[in-house]
């Protein structure tokens, strides 16, 4: 019996011990997979099974064997849990659970993110049809058109608004074709006002417009759209016409070109765009898009007889103004540098013809309906100007004019030829007014003073004052600017001559452009065609560098007087000539 209790005695210990040996080994050596697979319950059965051995351990007196032995007799079930102890087997096989189950979270997740890719693209489709549906989005057809040019014949074709014909070789445009392609039930026609026959009937998809071997300009065109997408599109184009360059946009139907003013077509561009689109930008400094000579109207009010516009320091090119309004600025301070002028709605033969003196240039030569008098780029001042009727139209009408001039205002109003501005004092005009009246009307205002011309005393009562204190003399003059103490002021042409020489005659000090100035304002003084000069020469740490020196054209010669050379070498710059003495001069600009 005693022999008995032993051996379930050691039966209950050996099986605690292979419980509590077994389930150390299962949590340090698959801890992880007891992790993932979430085996939490042994800790508890052990528990259970400690508090089992306790009272197997007080349970010694026979009295208690038998309510011992159920306990006892229960114990192999967790004796049995050597099996689980077993399971040191189970991590060869459960190094693969990892790998299996990150397979099943890679498959899952594919499988999601298929899912999502395929909801969202459910989601985007009908967004991509809505952008790439072309029965939804307006297509973009394709213009294509070609130009016979003189001299060179029939050009190849240029498309979207690229420019057919030529620019700057005085070649007219006899003819045209065009062509739209890329879109259903879309078609083009086109018509062309042709030298001698004026405007032709139309012609459709890539038929000629204008003439073939005759010699004939083109002066003006239409286009226009046709067929049921034509409501879809609008049609745009523009001209380069001679003398006055390109034209702004005309679109659908309207006219580009000139009639009545017997100026050629030189190139053309044409695009077409979708109904709704932002038309092109407007063509910098053109003017309208059709020029009418023959009782239609250029720009503005269909009453205006004589238009013109102006082109501005810093503002360019102006909108175009008429029959007596302003072009221009008033207190500004702005320089006017070109213009031009054209008559319109005539009732008579004849022309228009204008010229303008121009800062270091003087007069220049005629022009006439619309081309350009003065310069542009060149940043000279316009200073007085002339304008005059030709034909039937000068003797049925009088053309009045006035200009607003730096220091005088307003100047009076010239007629017919008259000189309107002011010469000697080197002053810009401003604005101008241009008025078309019947012969013989009165005068739109005052005449008085419309040209003022500067005496030697009065052209700058500095340099007059300062003659009169060392004698009226170049070579007097010459000495005076050379022999000033060099000040350094900003180099900048811009300020002008006055500037520089008011600064001189002020201070007694400058630099070249100074020591320039102030001998050339006192040389106008004393009656000579005196330029101030602006260029290069040579500097003794080599290189060029700016300068500025006085030009004198006397008995048909140009001498030089360079008083800043005289002050820094000591040698003679005065009325010497170039290649002969002082530096060498380069990019010579005259300034006035």
């Amino acid at each position: 019996m005693k022999s008995t209790w032993i051996r379930k005695i050691m039966t209950i210990a050996l099986a605690a011990a292979c419980i509590l040996t077994a389930v150390p080994v299962q949590a340090s050596e698959s801890e992880e997979v007891y992790a993932e697979m979430e085996v939490t319950e042994e800790p508890a059965a052990a528990a259970d099974t400690a508090e089992a051995i306790a009272p197997a351990e007080d349970v010694i007196p026979e009295e208690s064997a038998e309510a011992a032995e159920p306990e006892v007799t229960s114990e192999p079930v967790i004796a049995a849990e050597p099996e689980i102890a077993a399971e040191p087997e189970e991590p060869s096989e459960s190094e693969d659970v990892p790998a299996a189950e990150e397979a099943a979270e890679t498959e899952e997740a594919a499988e999601t993110e298929e899912a999502a890719e395929t909801e969202e693209a459910a989601e985007t489709e009908p967004e991509e049809e809505l952008t790439q549906d072309p029965e939804e989005e307006a297509e973009i057809p394709v213009v294509s058109y070609s130009t016979h040019v003189q001299t060179y014949g029939w050009q190849e074709y240029k498309k979207n608004g690229e420019m057919s014909g030529t620019s700057g070789e005085s070649k007219r445009l006899e003819g045209i074709r065009i062509k739209v392609e890329g879109v259903e039930n879309l078609g083009i026609e086109y018509r062309t006002h042709v030298q001698t026959y004026g405007w032709q009937e139309y012609k459709t998809d890539d038929a000629v417009a204008g003439t073939e071997g005759e010699s004939k300009r083109l002066e003006a065109i239409q286009i226009r759209l046709t067929g049921e997408a034509a409501a879809d599109y609008d049609v745009y184009y523009c001209v380069h016409v001679q003398t006055y360059g390109w034209l702004n946009w005309a679109v659908n139907d309207g006219m580009a070109g000139t009639a009545g003013y017997s100026r050629r077509l030189e190139g053309i561009c044409i695009q077409v765009l979708p109904k709704g689109s932002p038309a092109p930008e407007p063509l910098a400094g053109a003017v309208s898009s059709f020029l009418d000579n023959t009782g239609g109207s250029a720009i503005g009010s269909n009453t205006y007889k004589v238009i013109y516009n102006t082109h501005v320091q810093t503002y360019g090119w102006q909108d175009w103004s008429g029959d007596g309004e302003t072009a221009g600025t008033n207190g500004e301070s702005k320089r006017l540098e070109g213009m031009h002028v054209l008559l319109q709605n005539q009732d008579a033969d004849g022309s228009i013809e204008y010229r303008t003196h121009v800062q270091g240039i003087g007069w220049q030569e005629w022009v006439k309906d619309g081309e350009m008098a003065g310069t542009s780029g060149q940043s000279r001042r316009l200073e007085a100007f002339q304008i005059r009727l030709t034909g039937e139209m000068a003797e049925k009408y009088d053309i009045w004019y006035r200009t607003h001039c730096q220091q005088f205002g307003w100047k009076g109003w010239a007629k017919n030829g008259e000189e309107a501005g002011t010469a000697g004092y080197g002053y810009r005009m401003e604005a101008i007014e241009i008025r078309l009246l019947p012969k013989g009307s009165d005068a739109p205002g005052s005449t008085e003073d419309a040209y003022s011309v500067a005496s030697t005393r009065d052209l700058y009562p500095l340099a007059s004052a300062r003659l009169d204190q060392i004698g009226w003399d170049l070579r007097s003059a010459f000495i005076w600017s050379a022999s000033m103490p060099y000040y350094r002021l900003p180099q900048d042409i811009s300020y002008g001559a006055r500037f520089f020489a008011t600064y001189g005659f002020q201070y007694g000090q400058g630099d070249c452009y100074v020591m320039a100035a102030c001998f050339y304002e006192m040389a106008k003084a004393l009656g000579y065609d005196a330029h101030w000069m602006f260029g290069y020469v040579p500097m003794a740490a080599g290189g060029l560098g700016i300068h500025s020196w006085v030009e004198i054209d006397y008995n048909g010669a140009t001498y030089i007087c360079d008083p800043d050379y005289t002050h820094e070498s000591g040698g003679n710059g005065y009325m010497i000539t170039y290649g002969t003495g002082g530096w060498g001069y380069y990019n010579i600009t005259r300034m006035n």
